[in-house]
C-alpha cells in the first residue's frame, strides 16, 4: 500500500453531525455517557437536560432542537417506551422526516415500541455488542448519506422560514437544491411537502424572472429598432440573457443525466445530457456547457441498454435469442409472439394464434422451429422460417404458461395449471409422456445438458426431478433446513454441466443445489419482490434474474454475490435470458417493452461483508492473490481474490486503525493503530508476529524499506521511529521534528526516508545514520498540512501536495524547487508518480483528478506550469480521497465521496467507467497487480471486488464517450453526429471521437 492517502483532521463544527438524544430522565446516566461518547467522535449532541416545568413553552424547545438535529438518536428502554413525551417526541420526529437510529439500553417487548420505530435497524447498548462494537455501528448508521442528511435539515429550516414570510432560492443555491431533491440515496428520509413546495416555488420565481428579463429586453430592441446603436447593445443583452437562462436549463439537464445514472438509468441519463447540449457543433443553438458533456461521458461509460424493442400492445411476458445470435424473439398478451432483427431493431415476423395470451415463445436449439404457449390449453409449434404452423400440442385441460425444448431438440415439454407436464415428440409435436406428482400448478420446466433429466417448478413449493424417456420421477430437491416447501417457485434451470439446478421463487429467492448430491449450496437474496423468471448463463458463472420490483439482476453463479442490477423497466420484469454468447441479456416486462443490455463492462465480483465499522483502507497484496482491508470496528480482514472470501481476521489493537502496509515480498502486514502500538503479522497465516511499542501518541503511517527488513512508522508523539522487522527492536528515531509527523516513503534504493509533518515542512533523511542529509535543507514545502509525499521511482526527484492546493516537484538531493504545479482549487489529498517515472496524479477535494506529463516541465528551477498542461479529470460529485496508477501506468483510479470510485485512460485522459454500488463515500481504492481487477474500500462497511473488462475494450467504449469540448481555434478534433433520435431509440444519439489515436497499437495483446 502507498503511502499516498488523505489526512483526515479534526472537523469544523459546521462539518459535524448533530444527534438530537430522545430519552426518558430515568435513563439520563447513560444518556449522557452516551451524548460523551459520540461529542469524543466529532458529533454534536443536541439534548434537552432540563426538567419539564408547568407552563413552560417546553415543545417549542424541544421542537427546536429537533429542527436543527440531523439525524434522531432514541434510547429504548421501559420507561421511555412508556413516556407521552418520548412518543410525542418520536411523532414530530416522523412528521418532519428525520432519520430516527433506535438505541436499545433497556430490553423491551417489541409490541411496546412505537411502531415508527419498530420497521428501523436497532443498534443493541445492552450487552449483544461490547460498548465499543455498538458505538461503531451507531455511528455508520448515523453517518449514512450525512451530506444528503445535513442538506434535508438546512434546506427544511429555510422553507420554514420561506412559509413565514421569508425569501426563495436563486441562483447557484437554487440548482443545488434541485440536485438535492433528485438526488436521494436510498434509505433516507423523504423530503418534506415543504421541502417540495418551497424548491417549487423558487424555481418557477426565477423562470418568471428569466422570461421577463428576455422578453423586456427583445422588446426594448423592436421599439427602439430606429437607434442601430441602442439596438445592437440591447439585443447583446437580450442574447446574453437568452444565454445565461440556456445555460441554467443544460446544467439542471446535466445534473439529471448525472442522478439517473446513479440510478442505474444511463439511457435516461444520455437524453438528459444531450437535451443540455448543441445538437450542431458548428453552428450551435445553445451554449456549449462541460457540465452536459461530462454528463454524457459518465452515461455512454455507464451504458448497459443496446436496444428498445417496442410494437407489442401489451405486456410482453419472455425473450429469447435465436441461436445464430440474428434474431430475437418476444411473446405478449397481445395474443402474438414477434420476430425482431437484433441489429436494427426491426419487427420481422407476428406469429398469431387463438387471440389468447402468449406466455412463452422459445427456439428450438438448430433455431429452425419456435415453441409458443397460451393461456387457452395449447402449445403451438411454428416453422422459425416461414411463419407455418406445424403442429398444434393439445392435451392440458388448463391453461399452458411454460414451454422448453431439449437440448439436441428432439423433446420438448409443456407445463400447466392442471398440475403437470408433458413430453412431446420436438419435430413433430406428437405426445410422448405425461408426469404428474405436483400438488399445485407446475410453473416451469428444464432438461439437463444431456436431456435425460428433467427438472419442474411448481406452486407447491417443491422441485422434482424426472427421468425423460420413462416420465418416472426421480427426486424431490430439498428446501431450507431439508424443508421441501418454498414457497411458489416460478422458474427453474440447470447449469450447462449438470452439476447444479436453480429455482426461483416469488418469496424473492433463488436456490442452487447441487444434483449429484442433491444438497442445498445456497440461497441468493437481494430481489424486493416476486422473482418470475431466471437462467444460467452459457458458461455456467453467472445467473440472470427478473421479478415484480422492476428489476433484472446479473449474479455470480460461484460465490452468490451480485453483479449488477439493471434499471430501466417501468413495471414488472417478467422474463430475462442470456444472448448464447452471453455478452448480452434481454429483459421483458409488463411495461409493454424488452430490453436488451450489455453485460461485458466491468463486473462486481463480490461484495467483502464482514466487518462492523467504517473501511478506511484496502489493498491487493504484491501476488494479487489476497486483499486487505482495514476498518474503524479495530480489525483487519484478509480476503481471497478468486472467492471473495475472508481468509482471515487480525485482531488485537485496541483502537481503530489508521495504516495497513504489505512488506515488499508479501510475507508480512504491519498495521498502525490509534492505540500507539504497530503489530506485525504473518500474511499467511494471519498469525501475530509480533508487537512494536515506544511510541506515545497515534502512529499515523507506516513503510517498509525496499528490502523488507527496516520499517518506518510515523506518530503524533512528533517522531519517526525505524524498526528491525526480524528483530522485532527499535533501530532509532529521525528526529526532531517540531509538529505531529504524517507522510513517510522510502526510497527505491532504500538509501533516503521522505518526512513530512502537519506544519508542511518536508524533511529527507539517512536511515543508517538516523540523521537528515546534509544536502537537503528542512523545506516548507506547503503553507499549511504536506497531505501527501513520494520518490519518483528512479529516486531522483520528490513530489508533495498540500493544503494549499499546489503540487510541488522537488530534486531529491539538493531539495531545489524544480516545479510548481497549480490549477486545483481545493486541498491536494494524495500524490502518486506513474511506474515509469514520467507523470504525476493528484487528487483534490476539488473533486478533481489531474495527470501531470513530466515531459512537459522545464529543467529551469522554479518554473511554475499552467493549469492547462495537465489533463483535468472531471466526474465526481464530491471531493477525492486518492488517485492511484494501474501497475503499467495506463490506467488511473479514483476513489470519491461521491459514493464511487472512476477509472481513466491516462494517455487520453478518457473516462473508462464508474464503479458503483456502494452506499457511503469509497475511502480507498487500486488495482490488482495483473489490471484485471479493482478494490474499492468503503465508509458502508464493505470493500468491494471489481473484474475489470480488457483494455482494448475498455479504449472503444471510452472513446465512443469521449468528453466534449468546446469548438475553439486551437480545438482540432472532430464530432460527428452518429444517429438521429427518434421514439424507438432516443437515447443512440450519440457524439462520437475519432477513437483510433487511443488504441493500442497493431497486434498489442488486449490486457
Amino acid at each position: 500500500m502507498s503511502t499516498e492517502h488523505l489526512v483526515v483532521p479534526a472537523k469544523a463544527d459546521a462539518e459535524k453531525t448533530k444527534v438530537f438524544i430522545s430519552y426518558s430522565r430515568k435513563d439520563l446516566d447513560f444518556t449522557n455517557r452516551l451524548a460523551s461518547m459520540l461529542t469524543e467522535r466529532d458529533f454534536i449532541v443536541l439534548i434537552d437536560r432540563e426538567d419539564i416545568m408547568p407552563g413552560e413553552p417546553w415543545q417549542e424547545r424541544i421542537t427546536g432542537l429537533i429542527d436543527q438535529a440531523d439525524t434522531v438518536a432514541f434510547v429504548i428502554s421501559p420507561d421511555s417506551t412508556a413516556s407521552d413525551v418520548c412518543r410525542w417526541e418520536v411523532d414530530l420526529v416522523a412528521e418532519k422526516n428525520k432519520r430516527m437510529a433506535p438505541v436499545v439500553w433497556r430490553h423491551v417487548e417489541n409490541h411496546q415500541i412505537p411502531d415508527k420505530i419498530t420497521k428501523l435497524n436497532y443498534v443493541f447498548f445492552n450487552g449483544e455488542d461490547s460498548e465499543e462494537v455498538a458505538l461503531d455501528k451507531l455511528i455508520v448508521a448515523l453517518d449514512l448519506n450525512i451530506e444528503w442528511i445535513r442538506e434535508h435539515t438546512r434546506l427544511g429550516e429555510q422553507a420554514q422560514r420561506w412559509a413565514a414570510g421569508g425569501g426563495l432560492l436563486r441562483g447557484k443555491e437554487l440548482e443545488a437544491a434541485e440536485r438535492w431533491l433528485l438526488h436521494r440515496p436510498r434509505g433516507v428520509p423523504e423530503p418534506t411537502e415543504l421541502h417540495g413546495r418551497f424548491v417549487g416555488a423558487s424555481r418557477r420565481a426565477f423562470t418568471r424572472r428569466q422570461r421577463l428579463m428576455v422578453g423586456g429586453s427583445l422588446l426594448a430592441v423592436l421599439v427602439t429598432g430606429s437607434l442601430a446603436a441602442a439596438s445592437f447593445g440591447a439585443f447583446y443583452i437580450a442574447e446574453g440573457q437568452r444565454n445565461d437562462a440556456l445555460m441554467a436549463q443544460s446544467r439542471f439537464l446535466a445534473r439529471g443525466g448525472l442522478v439517473a445514472v446513479d440510478d442505474g438509468a444511463a439511457t435516461l441519463g444520455m437524453v438528459l445530457s444531450l437535451a443540455g447540449l448543441p445538437m450542431n457543433i458548428a453552428a450551435p443553438d445553445r451554449p456549449f456547457l462541460q457540465e452536459a458533456g461530462f454528463a454524457l461521458e459518465d452515461a455512454f461509460a455507464n451504458r448497459r441498454e443496446y436496444r428498445i424493442l417496442e410494437g407489442h400492445d401489451g405486456t410482453v411476458w419472455s425473450g429469447a435469442f435465436s441461436p445464430d445470435n440474428l434474431h430475437g424473439l418476444t411473446a405478449s398478451d397481445d395474443g402474438t409472439a414477434r420476430v425482431w432483427d437484433i441489429e436494427s431493431g426491426r419487427q420481422i415476423a407476428t406469429l398469431r394464434g387463438s387471440g389468447d395470451v402468449v406466455w412463452q415463445a422459445v427456439y428450438s436449439p438448430d433455431g429452425g422451429r419456435i415453441l409458443t404457449v397460451f393461456g387457452d390449453r395449447v402449445g403451438r409449434l411454428w416453422n422459425a422460417r416461414t411463419g407455418d404452423e406445424i403442429a398444434v400440442l393439445r392435451g392440458h385441460s388448463d391453461a399452458v404458461s411454460f414451454g422448453a425444448f431439449s437440448p439436441d431438440g428432439t423433446r420438448l415439454v409443456t407445463v400447466s395449471d392442471d398440475n403437470s407436464a408433458r413430453l412431446w415428440d420436438g419435430r413433430s409435436g406428437a405426445p410422448r409422456a405425461m408426469l404428474r406428482g405436483h400438488a399445485g400448478i407446475v410453473t416451469s420446466a428444464a432438461f439437463s445438458p444431456d436431456g435425460s433429466t428433467l427438472i419442474t417448478g411448481s406452486a407447491d413449493g417443491t422441485a422434482r426431478l424426472w427421468n425423460v424417456e420413462t416420465g418416472a420421477a426421480k427426486a424431490v430437491l430439498p428446501g431450507p433446513d431439508g424443508q421441501e416447501p418454498m414457497g411458489l417457485i416460478s422458474a427453474v434451470a440447470m447449469s450447462p454441466d449438470g452439476a447444479r439446478a436453480l429455482a426461483a421463487s416469488w418469496d424473492g429467492t433463488i436456490r442452487l443445489w447441487n444434483i449429484r448430491t442433491g444438497v442445498l449450496v445456497t440461497t441468493l437474496k437481494g430481489h424486493e419482490g416476486r422473482i418470475f423468471a431466471a437462467a444460467f448463463s452459457p458458461k455456467g458463472d453467472r445467473l440472470v434474474s427478473a421479478s415484480a420490483d422492476k428489476t433484472a439482476r446479473l449474479w455470480d453463479a460461484e460465490i452468490g454475490g451480485i453483479i449488477r442490477v439493471f434499471l430501466g423497466h417501468e413495471d414488472w420484469v417478467t422474463e430475462a435470458a442470456f444472448s448464447p454468447d452471453g455478452r448480452h441479456v434481454v429483459s421483458a416486462s409488463r411495461d409493454g417493452t424488452a430490453r436488451l443490455w450489455s453485460v461485458t463492462s466491468e463486473t462486481a465480483v463480490g461484495v467483502l461483508r464482514g466487518h462492523g465499522g467504517s473501511l478506511t483502507s484496502a489493498a491487493f497484496s504484491p501476488d494479487g492473490a489476497r486483499i486487505i482491508t482495514t476498518s474503524h470496528d479495530r480489525t483487519v480482514r484478509i480476503w481471497n481474490t478468486e472467492t471473495a472470501v475472508a481468509d482471515g481476521v487480525l485482531r488485537g489493537h485496541g483502537r481503530e486503525l489508521n495504516w495497513i502496509v504489505y512488506s515488499p515480498d508479501g510475507r508480512r502486514l504491519a498495521t498502525a493503530s490509534a492505540d500507539n502500538d504497530v503489530r506485525l503479522w504473518d500474511a499467511g497465516t494471519a498469525i501475530a508476529d509480533g508487537v512494536l511499542r515506544g511510541h506515545e501518541d497515534i502512529v499515523r503511517s507506516l513503510a517498509f524499506s525496499p528490502d523488507g527488513r527496516t520499517l518506518a512508522t510515523a506518530s503524533d508523539d512528533r517522531t519517526v521511529r525505524l524498526w528491525d522487522v526480524e528483530a522485532r527492536r527499535e533501530i532509532g528515531r529521525l528526529a526532531p521534528h517540531d509538529y505531529r509527523v504524517w507522510g513517510i516513503a522510502f526510497s527505491s534504493d532504500g538509501s533516503r526516508v521522505a518526512t513530512s509533518d502537519e506544519n508542511g515542512v518536508v524533511r529527507i533523511w539517512d536511515p543508517r545514520a538516523l540523521a537528515p542529509v546534509e544536502d537537503f535543507p528542512p523545506l516548507r514545502a506547503h503553507q499549511g498540512m504536506t497531505s501527501s509525499i513520494a520518490f519518483s521511482p528512479d529516486g531522483s526527484l520528490l513530489v508533495t501536495g498540500g493544503w494549499d492546493g499546489v503540487v510541488r516537484i522537488w530534486d531529491a538531493g539538493n531539495g531545489a524547487r524544480l516545479a510548481e504545479l497549480t490549477g486545483h482549487t481545493g486541498r491536494v489529498a494524495s500524490v502518486m508518480f506513474s511506474p515509469d517515472g514520467h507523470r504525476i496524479a493528484s487528487a483534490s477535494d476539488d473533486n478533481t483528478a489531474r495527470i501531470w506529463d513530466l515531459g512537459t516541465l522545464s529543467a529551469k528551477v522554479d518554473t511554475q506550469v499552467r493549469p492547462d498542461a495537465s489533463t483535468v479529470l472531471r466526474g465526481h460529485a464530491d471531493w477525492l480521497y486518492a488517485a492511484v496508477f494501474s501497475e503499467d501506468g495506463r490506467r488511473l483510479i479514483t476513489s470519491s465521496k461521491d459514493r464511487t470510485a472512476k477509472i481513466w485512460d491516462v494517455e487520453s485522459g478518457l473516462l473508462i467507467i464508474t464503479l458503483r454500488g456502494h452506499s457511503g463515500a469509497v475511502r480507498y481504492a487500486a488495482f490488482s497487480p495483473d489490471g484485471r481487477h479493482a478494490v474499492t474500500a468503503s465508509a458502508d462497511s464493505t470493500a468491494r471486488l471489481w473484474r475489470l473488462p480488457p483494455r482494448c475494450q475498455t479504449l472503444i467504449d471510452a472513446a465512443l464517450g469521449v468528453r466534449l469540448r468546446g469548438p475553439t481555434p486551437k480545438e482540432s478534433r472532430r464530432f460527428a453526429l452518429d444517429r438521429v433520435a427518434d421514439k424507438a431509440a432516443p437515447a443512440l444519439t450519440l457524439f462520437k471521437h475519432w477513437f483510433a489515436p487511443v488504441l493500442p497499437p497493431a497486434g498489442e495483446a488486449c490486457q
